[in-house]
């Protein structure tokens, strides 16, 4: 099985093989120190070397300097212009590999950077070859040292040495693309499109664009989140935890709350009152008939956290009306039937209700979700109201009865 520096450097060579693909031709010159990996498939053995590889001309040499153990030696010709090399010679660790001749390796190069090929004994035994140059004692201390081309950029191999110029890269500047190594930096080649989705900020709730000069600038609809759901700078929509957690809900002045779900296998109904309630005012509520949305969520617990039980959106428009004292809401579509009364009053006497008669968001979540069961209504402009469920009544796969609801 290959060491995990082993696969690692072949995943990176393999990347820059195929990048190599576009990359400007030169001559090849891999005289230098290169560690070496093998891999014996039978018996299952992989070990690394540091060796010295001579070049001239077309003649290659590769003696091994760090690994007393398994020395080898070899030698035969490498293509100067497309990098292609066959050596042979001795290796003393396996018997096959120990006859004069009998250790094969054949393979290439990338930018005399990178070795990659195979190797094997007689027919016997044989494996997979890969190779890096080695660096100075100094390289990869993000210091450009003497001897040392670069130290750590994008363009910058291993050995620190720089990319050929014109090599593809991978950049990370917002609104470019076609990126080449220019003068030991990775850089853009051209603009993406103008009003291209961007991210300078490292921020994927604040919406960005790209323009037609190739600048990153402020722009485009904010991410739509779906109900329940909040955004997250570094991985957007994701499912919001109840603000009650917070501090930043009002709820039930005393246990007062009840939430009922009854899930049958083709419909749920889910009803919640907050029970006497905390003192609403009119602005708490906002004008839900034009700008105000609200939404609807309740979460049962499980082995990861609280999940959805049910999210609805409860958008501005007509399906709320203005009734005394508050705003009612009634919509029948594709994800059921609901209810949702908002009234206003002093602590204990304000009023706010929710039913829904449509499929769980988990349909079958009362099988497996346990205490607390929390609900919560949330508006656009911050406001919520909620209750907590901690010792159901009833609660089975079917059925969720509690009349306990408080605000913690």
């Amino acid at each position: 099985m290959l060491t995990k520096r082993c696969r690692r450097l072949m995943i990176v060579a393999l990347s820059f093989a195929t990048a190599m693909a576009s990359a400007p031709a030169g001559a090849v010159t891999l005289d230098g120190p290169y560690r070496m990996y093998f891999q014996f498939t039978l018996p299952p053995l992989d070990f690394q070397c540091d060796a010295e590889i001579t070049q001239a001309g077309s003649t290659l040499s590769i003696e091994s300097t760090s690994c007393p153990a398994t020395p080898f030696s070899l030698s035969g010709t490498i293509d100067p212009a497309t990098g292609a090399f066959d050596v042979s010679g001795t290796l003393d660790l396996i018997f096959a590999c120990g006859v004069p001749g009998g250790f094969h390796v054949v393979g290439t190069t990338d930018e005399d950077e990178y070795l990659s090929g195979s190797f094997d004994c007689g027919g016997v035994i044989s494996g997979p070859m890969l190779g890096s140059r080695i660096g100075g004692p100094s390289c990869g201390n993000h210091v450009v040292d003497p001897g040392e081309e670069c130290d750590g950029s994008t363009c910058c191999w291993p050995s620190c040495h720089l990319a050929a110029e014109g090599r593809p890269c991978v950049g990370s500047t917002p609104c470019r693309t076609d990126f080449v190594c220019t003068a030991g930096e990775c850089a853009g080649s051209s603009n993406l499109p103008a009003g291209t989705d961007c991210n300078a900020d490292a921020n994927v709730c604040t919406p960005e664009q790209c323009d037609a000069a190739g600048a990153c600038l402020p722009g485009g609809a904010p991410p739509d989140c779906g109900p329940c759901e909040e955004c997250r700078p570094s991985s957007g929509c994701e499912l919001a935890q109840p603000q009650m957690d917070t501090g930043t809900c009002e709820g039930p002045i005393e246990p007062s709350g009840k939430l009922t779900i009854v899930d049958k296998a083709a419909t749920a109904t889910t009803a919640w009152s907050l029970g006497r309630g905390p003192a609403i005012a009119s602005d708490d509520l906002g004008d839900p008939t034009t700008t105000t949305d609200w939404e609807l969520c309740v979460w049962g617990l499980d082995e990861f956290g609280l999940s959805p039980l049910l999210a609805l959106e409860l958008p501005a428009g007509s399906s709320w009306r203005a009734v005394k004292g508050g705003f009612r809401f009634r919509q029948n579509d594709a994800a059921g039937r609901t209810a949702i009364e908002l009234k206003t009053g002093v602590a204990g006497k304000s009023k706010v209700t929710a039913k829904h008669k449509g499929a769980l968001t988990i349909p079958g979540g009362l099988a497996f979700l346990r205490p607390p069961f929390v609900a919560e209504l949330h508006s656009s402009e911050g406001a919520c109201l909620g209750a907590k469920f901690q010792s159901p009544r009833v609660l089975s796969p079917t059925t969720l009865r509690a009349k306990d609801g408080v605000l913690d």
